[in-house]
């Protein structure tokens, strides 16, 4: 197995390096083909076309300034126009160049460019006094300077010039016909490398089919049963340890993985198949429908046949055929999309309300939208009804919140009679009264009172269960000072101690009834303190950013477990009106106050040791808004 090993890869190698010598054969040979056809047209440039050139180039500069000599001769104003005398000079000058640069390369006689030479000073010395009598307009002297010795002399220059055009036209043809014999030879060489190319490839290729390609047309043919999932790859060809052998064991495991693969496909078909929830497969760009499941025909009525194929929008699906377009435009945004509700209409007509999520997948290699749905009608019905109660109730309690308002405003009248009168009646009758007369009457009295404060501590409590009309920034730091102020008479009387825990926040709330739950707070530690024992108060804060943690520590007589929740109940009292005067509102106001600014307050407390208060209160913000 080795040595079929080595056998193979020699043969490629030696295939390779022969491929590879004649690459470099026919480089070496082309490149010397190449330098030759090179230097034979450097040799054609330089020599007998740059001298022909130059030489033509030369022979138009004579004509060029013989025609101005002689439009000078037949209109002698000429010589005096602006420019003329520059455009001789300049042509002088070209001729000139052409002049040197054709004797430079020129590779004929010296003696034929030594003529051209001594014809063209000779020709440029005789114009120079022509020039000279046109400037002072002695046309006749210069006529006849012109035929007697510019003329001539333009002659001689023009034969000098011709005789060297010659020789180069000459040496041209002479490098022309040598450029075309040695394209012949190279064209043979080119056919006889072809040739030897052929042959090589030729040995290689039957080297590559005896050594690989006789065995992989075998592997081939056992691709064929892969689909199937047979076994048709030979065990001789499994057992190999050459490249052969590796690509039939790595057939063998495409097999294995295509059995598996279908195995696969069958369980998820078979989940596809069951899902509960509604799925369709459509192309993205088209709409048209690619595959359904069963729970599809389940809840939309349409069987598998009538709609794949088919575009769910000519079907009649989308009650709102915007709603695919939107789903699709986000789609392609986020990559997904889930919980969208939609409508979509039943195969009888009626709607439902599905709720759909929708991501991009690439399927045969094409995009595709897979689409999921859940019936949510039922819920929908059940939200519905839910809002509807909620409404109710809500409207409810605006109305016993109205009814309550009401009726504490109306009853405060009644009340102040009641202790108007009685108190009148106190005055005036009372020496006429026996001592249960009057005792009576003070219980009226006390009454009348005790249901005028319990009225307008209900007047307070339904105000404060409404939001303020505009919540604000509010300083807790001269809020509390306010309220030390209000209550400043009971502070010293009880020579209570308040402690604070560094400065306070600012708070987002209704300042007013910020003031009102801080007034109860505090006066209920004043209040409820221990015989003998001045209160000792101890405000702390801290919070998040968001919102602050407000607790108000007193050591006052604290509070059973068990009542620590009632205490927060309207006109709850633990102790006799006699012992605690008030109207058992406090702490149900604080809880509503807290709760109209979304935070909540609870007690922490031990009869006997005190009883610490916790509120949550929103932190002061940036830019506020009115009615937050």
């Amino acid at each position: 197995m080795s040595r079929s090993f080595l056998k193979i890869g020699q043969r490629i190698a030696a295939g390779y390096l022969a491929l590879l010598l004649l690459i470099l054969a026919v480089g070496g040979i082309g490149l010397r083909s190449t330098e030759a056809v090179v230097d034979r047209a450097i040799e054609l440039y330089e020599h007998p076309f740059a001298v022909s050139n130059n030489l033509l180039d030369l022979r138009a500069n004579l004509l060029r300034m013989d025609g101005l000599l002689t439009t000078a001769l037949a209109f002698p104003d000429t010589a005096h126009t602006p420019g003329w005398q520059q455009e001789l000079d300049r042509q002088e000058l070209e001729g000139e160049s052409h002049l040197d640069i054709a004797a430079e390369r020129y590779l004929g006689s010296k003696g034929d460019s030594q003529a051209l030479k001594s014809a063209w000073t000779g020709w440029r010395g005789a114009i120079d006094p022509m020039v000279a009598m046109l400037s002072r307009k002695e046309i006749v002297a210069a006529r006849e300077l012109y035929q007697t010795q510019v003329r001539p002399q333009f002659d001689r220059t023009l034969a000098a010039q011709e005789a060297m055009l010659v020789f180069a036209r000459n040496r041209a043809r002479q490098n022309a016909e040598a450029s075309f014999s040695l394209q012949g030879g190279e064209r043979r060489n080119s056919v006889l490398l072809l040739l030897l190319a052929l042959g090589l490839a030729g040995s290689v290729t039957w080297l590559i089919v005896r050594s690989i390609l006789f065995p992989l047309s075998r592997l081939r043919s056992s691709l064929a049963g892969i689909a199937d999932g047979e076994k048709n790859v030979p065990e001789e060809m499994l057992d190999r340890a050459d490249e052969i052998g590796d690509i039939a064991r790595q057939i063998e495991a495409l097999r294995r993985m295509v059995t598996l693969r279908k195995r696969t496909e069958l369980k998820y078909q078979t989940l596809f198949r069951n899902c509960p929830d509604l799925i369709i497969v459509s192309h993205r760009v088209t709409s048209s429908v690619l595959e359904v499941n069963d729970a599809f025909e389940r809840l939309l009525g349409f069987h598998r046949d009538e709609v794949i194929g088919f575009k769910a929008l000519d079907l009649g699906i989308w009650v709102t055929p915007n709603d695919r377009a939107q789903m699709i435009k986000t789609v392609g945004e986020q990559g997904r999309l889930s919980g969208y509700e939609i409508p979509l209409r039943h195969k009888s007509g009626h709607i439902l309300t599905m709720m759909l999520s929708l991501e991009l997948i690439a399927l045969d290699g094409q995009d595709a939208l897979l689409v999921m749905g859940r019936d949510v009608s039922e819920r929908k019905r059940e939200e519905e009804t839910l809002r509807r109660l909620v409404d109710e109730l809500a409207k409810s309690n605006t109305e016993l919140a109205r009814f309550a308002h009401i009726a504490a405003h109306d009853l405060q009248e009644p009340s102040r009679s009641i202790c108007s009168y009685a108190q009148l009646l106190e005055r005036k009758h009372g020496a006429a009264m026996d001592d249960e007369g009057r005792e009576f009457l003070a219980f009226m009295v006390a009454g009348a009172y005790r249901m005028r404060e319990l009225v307008s501590g209900l007047l307070t409590y339904s105000r404060a269960g409404s939001r303020a009309s505009s919540f604000r920034n509010v300083d807790l730091e001269t809020l509390w000072s306010l309220v030390e102020i209000e209550l400043n008479d009971s502070i010293v009387d009880r020579q209570a101690v308040i402690e604070r825990q560094g400065s306070l926040p600012m708070i987002f709330g209704d300042s007013a009834q910020l003031q009102q739950l801080f007034t109860h707070l505090l006066g209920n530690a004043l209040k409820f303190h221990q015989t003998g024992v001045p209160p000792h108060i101890r405000l702390a804060i801290s919070g998040d950013g968001d919102w602050w943690h407000l607790t108000l520590q007193d050591n006052g007589i604290g509070i059973a477990p068990e009542y620590q929740e009632q205490v927060f109940e309207m006109f709850r009292r633990l102790h006799g009106q006699g012992r605690y005067p008030g109207s058992g509102l406090g702490l149900a106001l604080a809880r509503r106050i807290v709760e109209a600014h979304g935070g909540r307050i609870w007690l922490d407390s031990m009869p006997g040791v005190g009883t610490t208060v916790h509120a949550t209160l929103p932190a002061e913000r940036a830019a506020t808004a009115d009615g937050e």
